[in-house]
């Protein structure tokens, strides 16, 4: 692990007639889930000669991998995925001024 401290939270927020509640239903059984999401900063080149398929990251002091190794956002498409210790799963109370929501820990 890089960052075997790191915490984040992703919040679910309800969408048309769905319920972020019930989509977790379950999900407290597990230990981790999978994050699927979109490098929105991707740099992806115009020109697909400039890709390179190996970089050295400097959290491998120099080591070269291939791109899809790496969590860099410099790649040929912005999908990445990760896998995530689940700490806690909350609902958070509806108000005047928001909708329900899902907190993942």
């Amino acid at each position: 692990l890089l960052c075997p401290n790191a915490r984040g939270c992703i919040e679910l927020d309800k969408i048309g007639d769905s319920s972020s509640a019930s989509s977790v239903i379950g999900l407290e059984q597990y230990s981790h889930i999978w994050i699927i999401f979109v490098f929105h900063l991707n740099t992806k080149s115009s020109n697909p000669k400039r890709i390179k398929s190996k970089i050295a990251p400097p959290a491998l002091g120099g080591k070269k991998v291939g791109i899809y190794a790496t969590r860099s956002p410099h790649r040929y498409n912005p999908i990445g995925i990760t896998l995530c210790k689940i700490d806690r799963i909350e609902k958070i109370a509806k108000t005047k001024h928001t909708e329900e929501r899902i907190q993942i820990h």
